[in-house]
């Protein structure tokens, strides 16, 4: 279907009492197409579990959502089923089709339209002072926050944010020289002599300058006790509310650590609301505490703007990640590209790390692999500008905003469903391709389809681009942002 036709609207219907995660269809409401409106039926409950209502209003779904007693589907519209794994659809004319993640649904059902960003009213932001305690001033966050505490500002509130640590000079791309045009404190802090390549920081006088600034909403980026159990007594103490904004996912590694996971229980449990960085962290949150109201925030950044690109007998491959270990599956890139002999192209691998020097003994058989090392955001732009193809291999990732900054570039992209942002993003076929596993031959046969269809690299390049302009821009986020800190200023005394 071409994006620029025009439908009509979706109306859609669906069950409390079998739906195991409700909160997803108000996720999924919010960036859908603005007539997009869903009817809730329940046999048992006759209005909407507090919780819900709370999201519902945060994301100015207002007029948007019904609620109905049972009754059977009629004419036009069409019913969403949810579980913990999947989402099936079915049409009134009886044809099902089944939605893996939220981001399939969306964009499965979308048609390519979808939402403004959510707007919070005012009224309930009016006044407010809001705090966001996080730890450095990484480039990605920079331009987001500034968008946050110009909404709240034109709502007549007002945001300070604590930095509670520098850049680590291991990870020098994280860094900016944007300025810092928001109102914010740098904290100093003591890095623990804790044998970890990441060893946490302990800021100094976090609660004191909290309880200074008297904010009525406190957001924690994160679950670290250092930076959270600081926040949690002082909205205790002052009344404020507490916010938990988190990008954990379940299959994660911290995730069934013992002592993270008591200690995220009582965080979680003590939280007022949350903000999840997408799809898999919502389900997270969910699993710890169903009637925690959460809010996605929709995890982005900056992206290049996307240009022509027309047909190329060398394909321009470029892969982005930390190399300090093999999370990022550069390894799997390696090996697929000596299994595609046949594909012309070149490869370009941004990041630094100890796995480096193995990753270049690796691949220094095949010229096609170039490894530039570290890069900072704006060359990693650059490149990504120049290049017809991201490649995205990771084990693991909570997210992966080089996937966001890829997709937004207009890159055709091949992606592994281990990233936590493929969730929210992805529809295999229309967007991107998903690789569901780690074998170099799978991955090999997907660059060698890349190679082979120039047509394909520009259809999935083109909606990609438009998968992140349509709903997960900075303003996207900001706005998502503003909503969840809405959610706790309805808590606040």
């Amino acid at each position: 279907m071409d994006d620029t036709e025009v439908d009509a609207p979706l109306t859609l219907v669906a069950s409390l009492d079998s739906c195991e995660h409700p909160t997803m269809l108000l996720h999924m409401l919010a960036q859908l197409p603005n007539d997009t409106s869903l009817t809730l039926m329940s046999e048992r409950l006759r209005e909407l579990p507090e919780p819900l209502s709370r999201v519902a209003r945060a994301y100015g779904l207002d007029g948007r959502v019904y609620q109905d007693v049972h009754r059977q589907v009629t004419g036009g519209e069409t019913f969403v089923e949810v579980n913990q794994r999947r989402f099936v659809v079915t049409e009134f004319s009886g044809a099902t089709r089944h939605f893996d993640t939220l981001g399939e649904i969306i964009e499965g059902i979308g048609r390519g339209r979808f939402s403004e960003p959510p707007q919070t009213s005012g009224a309930i932001l009016s006044g407010r002072r809001f705090a966001i305690v996080t730890n450095h001033p990484a480039h990605y966050r920079i331009p987001l926050f500034t968008r946050v505490a110009r909404l709240l500002a034109d709502r007549d509130a007002s945001l300070r944010v604590f930095f509670t640590a520098h850049v680590p000079g291991s990870r020098p791309w994280l860094s900016s020289r944007q300025p810092l045009s928001f109102d914010h404190m740098n904290l100093k802090a003591i890095r623990l002599p804790i044998r970890r390549r990441r060893a946490p920081s302990l800021p100094l006088g976090l609660a004191g300058a909290l309880r200074k600034y008297a904010p009525d909403v406190i957001l924690s980026a994160g679950f670290s006790p250092m930076l959270a159990g600081p926040a949690l007594r002082v909205a205790r103490g002052s009344g404020a509310s507490l916010g938990i904004w988190s990008g954990e996912v379940s299959h994660a590694r911290t995730a069934h650590d013992r002592f993270r996971r008591v200690t995220r229980r009582h965080l979680i449990g003590a939280a007022d609301f949350a903000l999840s960085y997408g799809a898999a962290s919502a389900q997270y949150l969910h699993r710890m505490r169903p009637d925690l109201p959460t809010v996605i925030a929709r995890n982005t950044s900056a992206t290049p703007r996307p240009r022509e690109r027309g047909a190329s007998d060398r394909l321009r491959l470029v892969a982005v990640g930390d190399l300090g270990d093999s999370r990022k599956g550069i390894d799997v890139l390696i090996d697929a590209l000596a299994l595609a002999k046949g594909v012309e192209c070149e490869a370009v691998v941004i990041g630094g790390g100890s796995q480096l020097p193995s990753l270049r003994a690796r691949a220094a058989g095949d010229p096609r692999v170039r490894f530039p090392g570290a890069l900072r955001s704006s060359e990693t732009l650059e490149h990504l500008a120049r290049a017809d193809a991201f490649v995205f291999p990771t084990r693991f990732d909570i997210f992966g905003l080089s996937l966001v900054e890829a997709m937004g570039a207009g890159l055709a992209c091949v992606v592994s469903r281990s990233a936590g942002g493929a969730a929210d993003l992805c529809l295999q076929g229309v967007n991107s391709i998903v690789v569901g596993g780690h074998h170099p031959a799978d991955w090999a046969a997907a660059l060698e389809r890349l190679a082979s269809d120039s047509t394909l690299r520009a259809e999935l390049g083109r909606r990609a681009s438009a998968t992140i302009k349509a709903r997960w821009t900075l303003d996207h986020s900001a706005s998502a942002i503003v909503a969840g800190l809405g959610l706790g200023a309805g808590m606040a005394c």
